[in-house]
């Protein structure tokens, strides 16, 4: 089989009548542009941005690395130190508990919990509302800091047959709307995180004992256990571009703000240091990022600037979600990373068609028509199909391979 490149670019967007706060780019794989509106303009990305941070954190730890967790003893006290593994859930603590069981002392007395990794944070761009996507951040935390309910013949009930109903779940009960089928909803402080995790820990490991959060770890304490998840930073990426995770998102965002000389994190460590990473790679100037996860309406990126994050983590393009299109007699595959917030709708991916790779950025600081961006990405998925190179047999032609 024999390609032929004899073609003009496809005739893009004609219909289409874009505005000064959209932003199109699609580029071709050798890099050329085959369409460009306003490339250069910063515009709010919305969740986009969670490209940004996954790529930051594969530069910085790499497809295989694990997040950690410690437990030590000290006068018949258990200690936790948290590092702020984001994919702490309750079926990785079941793990936990059984190495635990083979360490602690019978007689113990006490669970104290450190997470003084983060510091006081006011996450930019965080609601009020009592919905997943707000789950507070925190150095601890158990199922992205978020408790499933339900009610059962009328009693309260645990949504997840893995988490056990906490006296924080009943508490948060009082003031949450439930019904037979699961509702999720956020622990709302961090302190309560701390809560949550220590009664989940407590029990799996059917123990009673006295709990204290916001404590520092004494230097008596020995090690007993360091936890590493059993999900790989490639997979948890994964909850925050497939599945669009704001926590995970955020916790990665503060994580990487440390370093040797950093004790507790913040915000603003974590923008000094994702800046200085993507400044070394990109030379941007004009970007502001404030959260990893998108939720605040100052992040500024442009089409372009996507772009080049785009470039970067093609390898990885598999941890995106998959969007389903269709083209008479092509092999097409998408995928990409959607944001939204009210006035705001983006998209940015990949696109192959046959053997022919795409890349494009949607960023659209405005109102927009319902799917519209998935509207405009079938459209464009279909104008690149039109012009595709013209795949000739080589036996029917007589070419010699």
């Amino acid at each position: 089989m024999v390609v032929s490149h004899a073609y003009e670019p496809a005739a893009l967007f004609e219909s289409e009548k874009f505005t000064q706060r959209d932003s199109v780019l699609v580029v071709n794989a050798q890099g050329e542009e085959v369409y460009a509106w306003l490339p250069e303009e910063q515009r709010t990305p919305a969740s986009v941005v969670k490209l940004v941070t996954a790529w930051a954190a594969l530069d910085k730890w790499g497809a295989e690395h694990r997040f950690e967790t410690e437990f030590f003893v000290d006068n018949n006290v258990l200690w936790v130190r948290g590092s702020g593994d984001p994919m702490l859930i309750a079926e990785e603590m079941d793990i936990v508990v059984e190495e635990l069981n083979k360490r602690l002392p019978n007689e113990l007395t006490g669970l104290s919990l450190d997470a003084s990794l983060f510091g006081e944070l006011r996450v930019p761009g965080r609601g009020s509302s009592n919905d997943p996507y707000n789950a507070p951040l925190s150095a601890l935390s158990i199922n992205f800091n978020t408790i499933s309910l339900k009610l059962e013949g009328g009693k309260l009930q645990s949504g997840e047959a893995q988490t056990p109903l906490t006296s924080v779940a009943r508490e948060l009960a009082k003031t949450t709307k439930l019904g037979t089928k699961p509702s999720r909803v956020n622990l709302g402080t961090a302190e309560r995180a701390q809560r949550q995790f220590a009664e989940v820990l407590l029990a799996k490991l059917s123990r009673k004992l006295e709990v204290r959060v916001d404590q520092t770890l004494p230097n008596t304490a020995e090690l007993i256990y360091r936890h590493k998840n059993t999900r790989l930073l490639a997979e948890i990426l994964r909850g925050t571009l497939e599945f669009s995770n704001n926590f995970i998102a955020n916790q990665l965002f503060l994580l990487l703000g440390q370093s040797d000389e950093t004790s507790s994190l913040n915000f603003d460590l974590a923008r000094d240091a994702v800046n200085q990473r993507v400044n070394k790679v990109f030379a941007w100037s004009g970007e502001n990022l404030q959260d990893g996860a998108g939720l605040s309406r100052d992040n500024r990126l442009s089409a372009r600037q996507v772009m080049q994050v785009l470039d970067e983590f093609e390898t990885h393009r598999l941890l995106m979600r998959e969007y389903p299109v269709s083209v008479p007699k092509v092999k097409s595959h998408v995928r990409a990373k959607s944001g939204t917030l009210s006035d705001v709708h983006a998209l940015a991916g990949y696109i192959q068609l046959d053997e022919s790779e795409y890349q494009f950025v949607f960023l659209f600081d405005r109102q927009m028509p319902y799917r519209y961006r998935e509207k405009l990405l079938e459209t464009l998925v279909e104008d690149l199909a039109k012009n595709l190179p013209v795949r000739v047999d080589a036996h029917a032609v007589g070419v010699n391979q």
